[in-house]
């Protein structure tokens, strides 16, 4: 099964139904898994020739509690940044 992108493609509603229901499944998958992707976005969705998506790029995966551990982080910086103003 080879993928390959297409530009300027229309789908009508219950494909891109069916392509939507795919892509909630992967990202619930992941996330009952306590991953997540940080990365959606349409180059990282491929379609193959049976609109089956491929979802790709995982180089911003990270645990779940590892990002709220640097959200917690990044919000004390700023919270101090605006104290110190």
């Amino acid at each position: 099964m080879e993928l390959e992108r297409s530009d300027n493609k229309v789908f009508n509603e219950s494909k891109a139904r069916g392509i939507m229901k795919q892509l909630l499944e992967v990202l619930t998958f992941l996330h009952q898994r306590h991953l997540t992707h940080q990365d959606i976005k349409l180059d990282n969705i491929l379609l193959d020739e049976d609109h089956n998506i491929k979802l790709i790029d995982f180089e911003f995966v990270v645990h779940q509690r590892d990002f709220a551990r640097r959200k917690r982080k990044f919000l004390t910086i700023i919270k101090e940044n605006v104290i110190a103003l």
